[in-house]
């Protein structure tokens, strides 16, 4: 009796791996059927392509089965026999007519090497995952195969790292490019469509070869079809940055049900801090994308399902918690505190939804610079170093201070007022703005009423601009080009002198100022600022302009007239206009280019629209003045200075009051002379008032105007209106004009950094420091030579008392100023460091310029210097922050390097 076998264990074959041992076969020579021990079933084509060849796939039941699949097998085609039988039950006729003469075992590791090009082997790490990394790479793998193994031993990170980013489709794998792409509904769904057990045998992969987070992130795509980031801002909510909330038991208890929401991922709570940082990461990647904006909502549908919908004003990406940012801000500036204003305006720029609500996060930057401006002493310079250098008399003073301040002032005051949607918020705006246009009331009541005598007494005058500006810089082989921007305001000069030194890489000048006899600090050289024809209306002020004289005219007398005073070239309006493709017609750029000394072009862009739409909120930047930014590089290339400047400034409507004018015409901002004056009103006289009757009432109040209520007036005496300013830009290296230098920074410093009080940096102070330095007997003095060299020459012995000196007159500091040589001026050194210790260590690039008197574009280089000079042994002691502009001085590092206390 024949005794019962035990039957094979077989397992079912994957059709990659079939295909790839049917190819093998194919390239066999002279064999035709290949054995395979497998279970004999196969749910694919009966028949395979495999090499140009037909290669069909038998299920080997038995003897029988196999012998008469193979005898009707044609001579040209091949077979693969998957069987369950021993090769004594298959017998010598189906064994001797196959590949090896055997039944050959499935060893789907054996396949692996030959999915990947270069390997040979696989590493034992790699197969100790366990048998499914065959199947699933067999099952996945793509038309082109695996790719590349770097090295013949094939490795997880290769083979599993190929998997899973093919999965994904992305190729570079770590947390932030896996957790993106599974934020994204395509990846994320093919992920999901692969079984439960490949995405559990990845995850505990990736958790090791990846990161926690990376593990995490599968994990979360596999038990909710949501973003994983969506659940790492709820955990950022739950599980807050470095403590930043108190934890409550209501936190706590939403914590529980997230797990649960969840269905109990393992190491969820331990791991939940770190993927609430990287899907802040991400978050601000996906926003990029524009992706974002379906996962935001995901996170506060989920803080909604789990019962505490109002945790979204804890987040830093929700916009839920931007608002709640902006409310926290208006609390403190209600409170008035200036460090709580400043840590909350702070918060506010810095959330993850900033950049979604740009007229909110403006307006918070701006009041915060207002909030500064109400904290100095007069409002002009935050600094201490005076107010601007004034060129004229009492009027010529306001009027330069208005541009270097109160235009600042008045641009910060347009994006405040605004408002927002939040009752609290609009408050508080509402009060700041209240104190802040009280303080600027007393300017323009200064201004108007200096207009009253002798007004143009030591004032540039609109009409002198030709004649003292733009002639000196278009003579001596000189060759300008003026850009009048009718209507434009201080503020608006602002923006655009900003817009045009960044874009073209200009550098300002501006008038020389002398030292006054007896004055303690020199004073600072400031843009020009011109006094607009009376009433400031651009038949006045800008045929003034434009014809060097003051008398009212047209564009026909503004052209001869311009031609008569420089003999050059002025555009205007249909002069403009381009052929179509073009921006500027030929007579415009072949003017510009040519050997014409001055050139002028006018634009109504801003003028047009103070009539025509709300410009509170308008940016002025290139964009929104057509044809300026051709104009501007037409001059570059061309190698002219450019001079910018407008005929009369304008304010803004914002709810302001209509006075009715007792008899007479009344436009605007102006009346015809006659009856009672009320408040706010001035009456002018005298020659620089055009009007027919060579008098006129003007509106010195901003908030009140005549007739129809309009976006925008001009033609009143505030000192918005009557301010003219007077930009000069060149590019570098083009040489001096006499009289003019480079201007620094002509930001105040109010709006860059925060006021600070003045501390005494000569007083004394204890120093303390872990590191203890040997002392030289005697005090060093550090002074400067006429070749600008670093020198030490031995001074009398002194006590030094201010950390100031002490640090300049440290050991250290006189071995770092032998090898620095050349650089700094050790005057700039101890500008700039005495700037640093007052305002805490940190201060706008800008203000540093500023304070030191030199040009934006050598700051770069002062720092350079600094660097050189103080950052000793390669530490950073002086720097620059993150955002390139933040000049940081690290005092820990100082007391550590140099042993003083700053």
């Amino acid at each position: 009796m024949r005794q019962t076998r035990e039957a094979l264990r077989t397992v079912p074959v994957a059709a990659a791996y079939l295909t790839q041992r049917a190819a093998e076969l194919v390239r066999a020579d002279g064999e035709r059927v290949l054995l395979l021990r497998a279970t004999p079933t196969w749910s694919g084509p009966a028949t395979l392509a495999v090499e140009g060849r037909s290669v069909h796939v038998v299920a080997g039941i038995s003897q029988l089965a196999v012998l008469d699949a193979l005898t009707g097998l044609p001579e040209d085609e091949y077979a693969v026999v998957l069987t369950d039988r021993h090769e004594d039950d298959l017998g010598d006729a189906v064994r001797l007519r196959s590949l090896g003469r055997r039944v050959h075992p499935v060893d789907e590791w054996a396949a692996v090497p030959g999915l990947f090009r270069g390997a040979r082997e696989v590493s034992r790490e790699l197969r100790r995952r366990g048998d499914w990394v065959p199947a699933a790479l067999l099952d996945h793998a793509p038309p082109g195969g695996w790719g590349v193994s770097p090295s013949p031993t094939l490795t997880s990170e290769v083979a599993l790292g190929g998997l899973l980013g093919h999965l994904l489709c992305i190729d570079d794998l770590d947390e932030v490019t896996v957790t993106t792409a599974l934020s994204l509904p395509g990846p994320r769904a093919a992920w999901r469509s692969t079984t439960p057990e490949l995405r559990e045998h990845l995850a505990r992969w990736a958790e090791t070869g990846l990161g926690s987070s990376t593990a995490l992130a599968l994990r979360l795509a596999s038990a909710r079809d949501a973003a994983p980031v969506a659940f790492g801002l709820v955990m950022d909510v739950l599980w807050p940055r470095l403590a930043e909330h108190t934890l409550d038991p209501q936190r706590e208890y939403v914590r529980g049900r997230f797990d649960q929401y969840l269905g109990g991922i393992p190491d969820l709570v331990r791991h939940a801090q770190a993927f609430a940082d990287l899907s802040y990461r991400v978050a601000v990647r996906l926003d990029e994308q524009e992706e974002l904006a379906g996962v935001r909502n995901q996170a506060v549908a989920t803080l909604a399902e789990l019962g505490w919908a109002e945790g979204a004003e804890h987040s830093h990406v929700l916009r839920q918690g931007l608002l709640a940012r902006v409310r926290d801000f208006a609390k403190a500036l209600a409170a008035g505190q200036v460090d709580g204003v400043e840590r909350a305006a702070e918060a506010v720029t810095e959330h993850g939804f900033a950049r979604h609500e740009r007229t909110a996060v403006l307006a918070v930057r701006m009041a915060v610079r207002l909030h500064r401006w109400l904290e100095t002493s007069t409002g002009t310079d935050a600094a201490g170093s005076g107010a601007p250098a004034a060129r004229g008399g009492a009027l010529g003073a306001l009027l330069e201070e208005y541009l270097a301040d109160g235009a600042w002032v008045d641009r910060a005051v347009l994006a405040v007022s605004a408002g927002s949607d939040l009752p609290e918020v609009s408050a508080a705006y509402a009060s700041l703005l209240t104190a802040v246009r009280a303080r600027r009331r007393e300017a323009d009541r200064a201004a108007a009423a200096l207009l009253t005598g002798d007004p143009a007494a030591g004032v540039l005058g609109v009409e002198e601009v030709l004649a003292r500006v733009v002639k000196p810089w278009s003579e001596s082989g000189r060759r300008s080009l003026l850009l009048v921007l009718d209507g434009m305001s201080g503020a608006v000069a602002t923006e655009i002198a900003q817009e045009l030194m960044s874009r073209f890489e200009l550098v300002e000048w501006v008038p020389e100022v002398p030292d006054a006899a007896g004055a303690d600090t020199p004073r600072t050289p400031h843009r020009v600022a011109a006094l607009a024809a009376l009433p400031s209306l651009t038949s006045h002020s800008r045929t003034s302009l434009l014809t060097g004289t003051l008398r009212s005219g047209n564009l026909a007398v503004e052209k001869s007239g311009f031609r008569a005073a420089l003999g050059g070239a002025m555009f205007h309006k249909d002069d403009l206009r381009a052929p179509s493709g073009t921006r500027l017609p030929d007579s415009v750029t072949e003017a510009i280019a040519g050997e014409t000394r001055a050139v002028a072009v006018v634009l109504n862009t801003i003028d047009d629209e103070l009539h025509k739409q709300d410009v509170s909120l308008v940016t002025w930047d290139l964009e929104r003045v057509p044809q300026l930014r051709e104009l501007v590089q037409a001059a570059v290339v061309a190698g002219r200075s450019i001079i910018v400047t407008s005929d009369h400034g304008h304010v803004v409507e914002h709810g302001s009051e209509v006075v009715t004018a007792p008899r007479g015409a009344a436009d605007g901002r102006w009346r015809a002379p006659g009856g009672p004056l009320h408040a706010g009103e001035v009456e002018v006289r005298g020659p620089r008032v055009l009007t027919d009757a060579g008098a006129a009432v003007l509106l010195w109040r901003e908030d009140q105007h005549y007739g129809r209520r309009q976006s925008g007036y001009h033609g009143g005496a505030s000192l918005a209106e009557l301010t003219v300013p007077v930009l000069v830009l060149r590019r570098p290296g083009l040489g001096n004009l006499a009289g003019w230098v480079l201007a620094s920074p002509q930001t105040p410093v109010w709006w860059n950094d925060p006021a600070v009080a003045g501390l005494d940096l000569t007083g004394a102070m204890p120093v303390e420091s872990g590191r203890k330095r040997k002392q030289r007997p005697g005090v060093v003095e550090l002074a400067l030579d006429d070749g600008g060299l670093f020198q030490l020459p031995a001074g009398p012995a002194a006590v030094v008392v201010s950390p100031l000196e002490q640090l300049l007159a440290s050991e250290v500091m006189q071995h770092q100023v032998k090898r620095a040589g050349r650089g700094v001026s050790m005057e700039q050194v101890r500008k700039a460091l005495g700037v640093l210790i007052e305002r805490g260590g940190r201060v706008h690039l800008d203000t540093l310029a500023r304070e030191l008197g030199v040009p934006a574009a050598s700051a770069t280089g002062l720092i350079a210097g600094l660097r050189r000079l103080l950052n000793v042994e390669g530490y950073e002691v002086i720097g620059l922050d993150a955002d390139r502009v933040t000049v940081v001085l690290d005092r820990a590092l100082v007391a550590e390097q140099f042993g003083v206390v700053v």
